[in-house]
């Protein structure tokens, strides 16, 4: 990352704590749970795009972890994410931004909330930098999938993650296991087996929705513990976190549809998401159409569910 000290003395508009409150800072450092996080504004760099997994349209990609020479170890993985605002004033109702980083092999997952991010304008993208520890939960062959998560008016352009090697016989400076820290004592922020949600703000008043680690989760207030609920997708307050202002929106998918029953299960699935008004198929093109005030993220969730080979094209505020 030593090509962002080209940029330190850009701005960056942060948001999501008190103590940014009315400040434009210069480039920041975030370090929270091993994670090492930092935001750029407006800018375009050729360095950004040597990740060795993309994805260019959605908010996830997957990988395996290859073999590597024994002399070397997984250190961590760096992933770069590039996002911008849907709306003009995005003032009224800010967005909660989160990655999640899964390895499905071991059964693991992280969802992490930056406690300051950077707020996105719709004119240009912010690029978020992150680099995990995830050397002492990863090995090779393992399945690995990294996913932005956002509840709001906002829209992804890229998303990309690498590993992270080091040779063994470096020097190492081992983390403390009680330490916060991925690879540490996280047992203060386990929700549910191998869960846990890397967050110190309580914006779900009590809850985590079911599209973090597949059940929802609600804290027992008393005890500050945790415990499954009821799904959230029909939960109207929580609904109108994610879209809070009801913006209409227009969701295209690329969609491989090879029965006429296929299409009536993926409409009738995607029907039943709060906000959905409409759904056109495009059987010639293979496309999906699907329109309302619902929340994107939604819509796309329930897409990959159904359908793992549909690709999201294009997403637009209608009004």
């Amino acid at each position: 990352m030593q090509w962002i000290k080209a940029y330190r003395d850009r701005k960056v508009d942060l948001v999501g704590d008190k103590i940014t409150e009315g400040k434009t800072w210069n480039i920041q450092m975030l370090y929270e749970y091993g994670i090492r996080s930092t935001y750029l504004q407006g800018i375009k760099d050729q360095s950004m795009e040597t990740h060795e997994y993309t994805s260019s349209v959605g908010y996830s990609l997957s990988f395996r972890v290859p073999l590597h020479p024994k002399k070397h170890r997984i250190q961590g993985l760096n992933v770069t994410v590039l996002y911008k605002s849907l709306v003009e004033d995005i003032n009224t109702k800010l967005p909660l931004l989160l990655a999640k980083i899964s390895n499905r092999t071991k059964g693991v997952t992280w969802v992490y909330s930056p406690v300051v991010y950077c707020k996105p304008r719709v004119d240009e993208d912010v690029v978020w930098l992150s680099y995990w520890p995830i050397g002492k939960t990863s090995d090779a062959g393992d399945e690995v999938e990294v996913e932005f998560l956002v509840f709001g008016a906002i829209a992804t352009s890229g998303l990309g993650a690498s590993l992270v090697f080091k040779d063994s016989g470096e020097e190492k400076k081992e983390e403390k296991n009680e330490e916060e820290v991925i690879g540490g004592d996280l047992s203060r922020f386990k929700v549910t087996k191998g869960g846990y949600y890397l967050c110190r703000k309580n914006f779900f008043k009590s809850m985590i929705p079911d599209c973090f680690f597949g059940e929802t989760i609600e804290i027992i207030t008393d005890s500050q513990r945790w415990r499954k609920h009821r799904r959230l997708y029909d939960n109207k307050e929580f609904l109108n976190f994610r879209n809070p202002n009801r913006h209409k929106y227009e969701v295209t998918f690329a969609v491989s549809f090879n029965s006429e029953s296929e299409i009536d299960h993926m409409k009738m699935a995607i029907s039943s998401i709060e906000g959905v008004e409409s759904i056109s198929s495009h059987k010639e093109i293979s496309r999906l159409i699907v329109c309302g005030d619902f929340d994107p993220q939604l819509v796309v969730t329930c897409m990959r569910e159904i359908e793992k080979v549909a690709t999201m094209l294009r997403l637009e505020r209608i009004c």
